[in-house]
């Protein structure tokens, strides 16, 4: 009946209509809650913990009464195999491996969540990092922060205080965390923020970019929905066809838009940049100029981004 409900709503007046987002980061100084429901969990590698909506919330075109939080992250549409569990829709906060900590042999980790009218609050408060504990068999670095979701459809993460020492071993070897919305089944509906973690901007298409750095205490990043139609997002979306032969590699773009492409090594480091490719124009490139045989083809347009990974032979 949910799904039956959410196909309903999004048929309006003979034109089927989508979720699409805007992006702003903020700043605004951060306060946690004095009443709250604790979450207390036995010990960190804890299964997911549902958690219901007190309103219908709509996440990547479909409704939800329910969540299931996990560690650096908000589940959706979540399968169990026992222990185990995969989910299809994800908000990622982070999207680390948090932990509890230990203070005189006392958990000090508790998922905190909120209820208001319009708002559902879940905040992670001072969780570790598994890698912080796995390398050095200490927890010392800490993070606390916010996720809220709003009866129109908003998304707010509010970064809370935070001690990160080591972001290298913090973040697996990346550059930052994982912000952003993504859907497993369909990567193009991903919305993530790459570039300085305290002023990043959205990237769609893309589920595999993180920001740079760590964000600072007080910062606000705002996730706000907006209905579109089918056709004008279709019309929006990137797409372009990449071959090669023994001396070049062709690029076509196949959008409606006009688009820069940019190509870089496996490590992010940018190898070259093109502008203004327009609708149905193709390029060739003489492969030479490149070094290593992986490359990351990005295409961007105002409406659109989207990412490939391309093997020279």
């Amino acid at each position: 009946m949910k799904y039956l409900l959410s196909i309903f709503l999004l048929f309006i007046n003979g034109l089927l209509f989508g979720q699409d987002y805007t992006f702003k980061s903020d700043f605004k100084p951060f306060k946690s809650f004095n009443s709250y429901d604790t979450i207390s969990t036995k010990n960190w590698d804890e299964p997911l913990v549902k958690i219901p909506i007190n309103f219908n919330f709509t996440l990547l075109n479909n409704i939800y009464d329910s969540l299931y939080v996990g560690d650096g992250y908000l589940g959706f549409d979540c399968v169990f195999f026992g222990q185990l569990s995969t989910c299809n829709k994800y908000i990622d906060v982070f999207n680390n491996d948090f932990i509890d900590r230990y203070k005189d042999n006392e958990r000090s980790k508790s998922y905190i969540l909120v209820k208001h009218e319009d708002s559902l609050i879940i905040e992670w408060q001072n969780v570790g990092f598994y890698e912080e504990f796995y390398n050095l068999k200490t927890l010392n670095d800490s993070l606390t922060v916010q996720v809220i979701l709003k009866n129109d459809n908003s998304i707010t993460i509010h970064v809370g205080p935070n001690l990160i020492q080591d972001e290298n071993m913090i973040y697996y070897g990346e550059k930052g965390g994982y912000f952003g919305i993504w859907n497993k089944l369909d990567k193009t509906e991903s919305y993530m923020l790459e570039g300085n973690a305290n002023s990043p901007k959205l990237t769609i298409g893309d589920v595999g970019i993180t920001v740079i750095g760590t964000p600072t205490e007080g910062t606000v990043y705002n996730f706000y929905s907006k209905d579109i139609s089918i056709n004008q997002r279709n019309n929006d979306r990137i797409d372009f066809k990449c071959y090669q032969d023994n001396n070049n590699i062709y690029i076509s773009n196949l959008s409606s838009n006009t688009v820069n492409v940019s190509f870089s090594d496996v490590s992010g480091k940018e190898l070259l940049n093109i502008d203004k490719i327009i609708p149905q124009e193709s390029l060739s490139i003489n492969k030479n100029i490149f070094k290593s045989n992986i490359i990351i083809i990005k295409c961007v347009s105002k409406f659109d981004c989207l990412c490939r990974k391309f093997i020279i032979y």
